[in-house]
C-alpha cells in the first residue's frame, strides 16, 4: 500500500505551501498538499468561497519538490463524461510537481478510473467516500464497503467525509464500524477519514487513531480563518497533534 498521509487541502500559494511544509514535523506519515479545483473554477466561472480556490492561470507556482509532500489536486465535478478532459488540462497546467488526483464525485464509473490510470500510472488516485454513496447503501456500513471494494485496483485511497460543507464531522462509533468492514472486505488500498477535522476536533479521535494509526487524515474548512484564508499557524498545529496521536502507544 503507497504510505499514510495527514492532509490540508486548500492551499492557494506557494507561500503557504512552503510555510506549512516547514513547520511540519518529521513522522510516519506524508503531508499532503492539496489544491482544490472544481469543473466551474477551470471554466472560469465564479464559485461560493473564491478564496479556497487557488488562481486558475497560477497552478504550476503553487507545488513544490519535497520529500515530505504527497501533492494532490483536490477535485470535484460532475460532468463525468468529461472528466478525462478536465483532469488532462489540470495536469497540464500543474506540471510536474502534481503527484495525484482526489476525486470527489458520487460512485465514478469504473471505465473513467481506468482511463485515468491507464494514461498516468505513475499518479495517485483518491476516492471521497461521501454521504450520498452511504444513502445509495442504505446507510449500511457492510453494503458501502462492498461498494468501494469494487474499485480495487484503480485507487490508492479512499476517506469517508460525510460532511456537506458544514464543517460537521462523523461521529467515532460510525467511523470505526464502516472502517472495520472495509478492514474485513480486505480493501487493498489505504483508508482515512475526512470531514471536520482541525486543530481541536482530533481528541475525540484519540481511541480510533491509536487502533488504527496507518489511517490517513484530510483536513479542510476548519483551518480557515475569519477571511476564509488557510491559517498557517493553525495548520502547523493540526499537523503536529496529528502527528502526536498517531505515534501515541
Amino acid at each position: 500500500m503507497e504510505k499514510p498521509y495527514v492532509g490540508i487541502k486548500g492551499f492557494t500559494t506557494r507561500t503557504e505551501v512552503e510555510r506549512v511544509l516547514t513547520a511540519a514535523p518529521k513522522f510516519s506519515h506524508a503531508v499532503m498538499v492539496g489544491m482544490l479545483m472544481n469543473q466551474y473554477v477551470l471554466a472560469h466561472k465564479q464559485v461560493p468561497h473564491p478564496k479556497r480556490y487557488p488562481d486558475i492561470r497560477r497552478l504550476g507556482e503553487i507545488f513544490i519538490s519535497h520529500p515530505q509532500a504527497l501533492n494532490m489536486v483536490c477535485y470535484q465535478s460532475i460532468a463525468l463524461d468529461s472528466l478525462f478532459d478536465q483532469l488532462s488540462e489540470i495536469r497540464e497546467r500543474v506540471g510536474p510537481c502534481l503527484q495525484g488526483f482526489q476525486l470527489d464525485l458520487i460512485e465514478p464509473p469504473m471505465s473513467a478510473l481506468e482511463r485515468i490510470r491507464h494514461a498516468w500510472p505513475e499518479l495517485k488516485l483518491s476516492l471521497r467516500i461521501n454521504r450520498e454513496m452511504f444513502r445509495r447503501s442504505m446507510h449500511r456500513p457492510v453494503a458501502l464497503a462492498n461498494t468501494v471494494s469494487g474499485y480495487a485496483g484503480l485507487l490508492d485511497y479512499a476517506f469517508v467525509d460525510f460532511t456537506n460543507g458544514d464543517g460537521v464531522p462523523c461521529s467515532p462509533d460510525l467511523l470505526r464500524s464502516i472502517l472495520s468492514y472495509m478492514r474485513q472486505a480486505d480493501i487493498p488500498f489505504r483508508l482515512g477519514i475526512g470531514g471536520g477535522l482541525g486543530v481541536y476536533t482530533l481528541s475525540p479521535l484519540k481511541a480510533l487513531l491509536r487502533e488504527l494509526p496507518d489511517l490517513c487524515l484530510d483536513a479542510d474548512f476548519r483551518l480557515r480563518n475569519d477571511d476564509d484564508e488557510l491559517d498557517l499557524e493553525a495548520s502547523g498545529e493540526f499537523l503536529n497533534r496529528a502527528a502526536r496521536l498517531l505515534a501515541a502507544d
